[in-house]
């Protein structure tokens, strides 16, 4: 559910600010940088965002999994690494590829159109 929510507001930020990444890839690219370094940038924004993601799904899910186990069941609860691992995982492949696909356009506008705007 954290990883969906994730995705939604990243998709609402980056659709807000399309104008504004469109403005900065012109200039970059007026300035000299590639296609293969923007998209390296924009790649290595949405990790982070989605290992961060990731992390605080996993953080939640394991807070949450602890109070119903301790509280409501009355059951010993046991700490797996492999839940924290999961949501790096999903987190780190998800996010960047919705986000991507989200600034694909802007990757791809020629910078002198974006100029001339």
């Amino acid at each position: 559910f954290t990883l969906l929510a994730a995705i939604t507001v990243m998709l609402a930020a980056v659709q807000s600010s399309l104008d504004e990444r469109m403005r900065e890839v012109a200039v970059m690219r007026t300035l000299g940088a590639g296609n293969a370094l923007l998209h390296r940038a924009v790649l290595a924004e949405f990790i982070l965002l989605g290992l961060l993601a990731g992390l605080l799904a996993a953080l939640t899910a394991s807070a949450v999994a602890w109070g119903l186990s301790s509280w409501v069941f009355e059951m010993p609860w046991h700490f797996t690494p492999w839940v924290l691992l999961a949501g790096l995982l999903v987190g780190g492949l998800i996010i960047p590829l919705f986000g991507m696909l989200a600034t694909r356009r802007v990757l791809h506008t020629p910078p002198l159109l974006l100029l001339r705007q």
